[in-house]
């Protein structure tokens, strides 16, 4: 019989989940914005300093934060978590312990990715 899974550790698969859409939203915003207004700085010559001054703001942040580093180990974090979820709710043979260890190893990645 397959057991189900810790609520909090559903939970935390969740927080998760959200946290990489929160990290990769704010990687495609920026660079949404950097790109734009790269291109305005170009085309609206009498706007440039500002439209440049924006382009170098969001490319700074980008590179600062890292937001695609940060969405990716959110990502990889989640997939272990949920992949050793799945085998436990829908296989007998996993062992009870395997979503605390695969919750272990998520943290250690988001950990990595941190410094």
């Amino acid at each position: 019989m397959a057991r189900l899974i810790p609520e909090q550790l559903a939970k935390q698969r969740a927080d998760w989940w959200r946290a990489y859409v929160v990290w990769v939203t704010l990687q495609w915003t920026l660079s949404g914005v950097a790109t734009v207004s790269a291109a305005l700085a170009a085309a609206i010559p009498t706007y440039a300093a500002v439209f440049g001054v924006v382009a170098a703001g969001a490319s700074a942040l980008i590179g600062l934060g890292n937001p695609n580093r940060r969405a990716q180990s959110f990502m990889r974090a989640y997939r272990r978590l949920n992949n050793v979820c799945i085998a436990c709710e829908t296989q007998d043979t996993v062992l009870i312990d395997a979503p605390q260890k695969a919750h272990d190893e998520g943290e250690q990645i988001i950990e990595i990715a941190e410094d």
